[in-house]
């Protein structure tokens, strides 16, 4: 399993008897070829909600509901997970993050602006630190879409 998935699946399993357990546990409850067309996207009151590619893999986990909320159970506590609610939904989203595109430089004149604006700091480092954080803003600034 890749570090980030790991990663995931640890903090959000620290996040108790909730969804964010569900979401950690989902994997390994399902079995991979199921996780892949699946999703879990809610739980209210015991029902957890599917999310999955095709109308096909919703009857697969409908048939599946009674062995599925067993293999819940002693990951999250009897009761957390009651009912199974499957639905055709088109792909689930997916769980690795998607790179964002690099943010352009800033122009001369916007470096000037911004190291003025941080120019009374005496502390070196500090200053640093403020100059990037300036430029990292005006950078994504420049990314936000006209209007």
């Amino acid at each position: 399993m890749a570090d980030g998935a790991e990663a995931l699946r640890a903090g959000l399993g620290g996040l108790g008897r909730g969804f964010g357990a569900v979401v950690a546990t989902f994997h390994e409850v399902v079995g991979p070829d199921l996780a892949r067309v699946a999703t879990p996207t809610a739980l209210r009151n015991g029902t957890l909600s599917i999310r999955c590619s095709s109308s096909a893999w919703a009857q697969t986990i409908t048939m599946m509901e009674l062995e599925l909320v067993e293999r819940l159970a002693p990951r999250l506590g009897r009761g957390t997970v009651t009912r199974i609610v499957a639905r055709a939904g088109g792909p689930p989203p997916r769980l690795e993050a998607q790179p964002r595109p690099e943010p352009p430089p800033v122009d001369e004149g916007t470096r000037a602006r911004m190291e003025a604006l941080v120019a009374h700091i005496d502390d070196p480092a500090l200053r640093a630190k403020m100059l990037a954080a300036a430029i990292a803003t005006a950078r994504r600034r420049a990314m936000r879409p006209e209007g």
